[in-house]
């Protein structure tokens, strides 16, 4: 039987989340880490060979490389775990335990001496965050009613950029400021604000382990169900396909959540290898990200309340474009700047809007598994982004080329989600 009603417990121990995850989106993936990894690699880079092919490779491509691999791996795990999850009811459960794989490998980040094993445990730093987020977006449903979602689902970014934005101004303080912690370099400033990071992330996470409550699965869910739900998940890759819309609107977001993704994981390292800005200014235009974010965010409800959520995406989308083309002529620190607040105008929306569109297409009782295929429609191509982006890098020397291409996923994207019905999705059955 399906809740009745919802509480602002259940609303704000869900927002929390986010509140708690943006910390490691901010200073492990987008503005500290990428910054202190270049000093961990010899300045001539990383030579590799496999066979009679040797190249080297820089930071900013082994940065690259190293958040596809990470990707590759979540994407073969969580269809698995998503059907086990809905089969069960346990999204929470694994939400938890991704957070705490994620949360504990992010502190260890404070404890690695040399790149090997700063990349390793990154790659599994960012497999539990990842991981966790396919939980967290699915878990929707246990927070407020459908009406809601799109509201709520603004409100979760839009407060995640206060929690991401709130540790990172505080990680600046212990890296530049680190006499004041007791510390006598600013090494060591480095290396508390990893560990900072993930403390952050368990604690705002527990009250939504503790007060969400999912609904209990339709059939009685013994190990022999169990197994055959999680290894029988041809049943849903062969319906999505009858789901037109829903099929479209996965390739859409797959193409222009892999510009988006591409462009967060790489700005910082761009600016500091190309740009050769201080990290001042790539940290600190993080943060003014961090905190425009949220009125920014909120600012988008009452347009999406009057236009729909779609057309609000789809200009969304198209802003970014612009971005992409500011991007690729950018020289100098004024213009990063300027693109911070480019970025701050559509991030939140164009995420959150993804999330709440698609929460509206699928079956209640299957979130967990189709959010996986959700994730897994966007991870696909967020390996090849990164990906493209380094290779890029290491063929022509031009990470500006990179960026440019970015244009072509936001316009195949933009054309996708254009032929998109949502309220016709939203009648699907479980």
């Amino acid at each position: 039987m399906e809740r009745a009603r919802f509480t602002a417990k259940d609303r704000w121990s869900w927002i929390l989340i986010d509140f708690a995850n943006s910390a490691f989106a901010t200073t492990i993936l987008a503005a500290v880490f990428p910054v202190y990894l270049p000093s961990l690699l010899p300045k001539e880079g990383i030579q590799f060979q496999i066979g009679s092919l040797s190249w080297t490779s820089t930071a900013m491509s082994l940065w690259a490389y190293t958040v596809s691999f990470s990707i590759l791996i979540t994407l073969l795990i969580s269809p698995l775990l998503g059907a086990w999850a809905d089969q069960s009811a346990r999204k929470l459960r694994v939400l938890g335990i991704f957070t705490m794989i994620g949360a504990l490998a992010t502190i260890g980040l404070g404890w690695c001496a040399d790149w090997k094993s700063a990349l390793l445990t990154f790659v599994v730093a960012n497999v539990g965050f990842t991981a966790s987020n396919v939980f967290y977006n699915a878990l929707i449903s246990s927070a407020a009613e459908e009406k809601d979602w799109h509201k709520v689902s603004l409100q979760g970014f839009a407060w995640g950029y206060i929690g991401g934005g709130i540790l990172l101004a505080f990680n600046l303080l212990m890296i530049m400021k680190h006499e004041w912690f007791g510390w006598p370099s600013k090494q060591q400033g480095l290396e508390w604000s990893f560990v900072s990071v993930g403390i952050w992330w368990i604690i705002f996470t527990l009250p939504a382990l503790f007060i969400l409550k999912e609904d209990p699965p339709e059939v009685e869910a013994t190990p022999r169900a169990l197994f055959r739900r999680v290894f029988d998940l041809w049943k849903t890759i062969k319906s999505i396909p009858q789901i037109p819309y829903m099929l479209i609107f996965m390739l859409s977001f797959a193409f222009y959540n892999d510009a988006i993704q591409t462009i967060i994981a790489m700005a910082s390292i761009f600016g500091k290898e190309v740009l050769a800005l201080s990290e001042s200014t790539l940290i600190g235009t993080l943060l003014m990200i961090q905190f425009l974010g949220l009125p920014f965010t909120l600012l988008m409800d009452p347009l999406e309340k009057k236009f729909g959520a779609k057309r609000v995406l789809m200009c969304s989308l198209c802003f970014w474009f612009v971005i992409v083309f500011f991007a690729y002529r950018m020289t100098n620190p004024s213009e990063f700047w300027i693109l911070g607040v480019l970025v701050a105008l559509v991030l939140g929306v164009s995420q959150s809007l993804s999330r709440s569109i698609f929460a509206s297409m699928i079956p209640r009782r299957r979130q967990g598994e189709f959010f996986s295929f959700f994730a897994l429609s966007g991870k696909m191509t967020s390996i090849m982004g990164p990906l493209l982006f380094g290779f890029v890098r290491d063929a022509t020397g031009n990470p500006r080329l990179s960026i440019l291409s970015l244009g072509v996923l936001f316009l195949l994207g933009i054309i996708l989600l254009f032929f998109v019905k949502v309220r016709a999705g939203a009648k699907l059955g479980a």
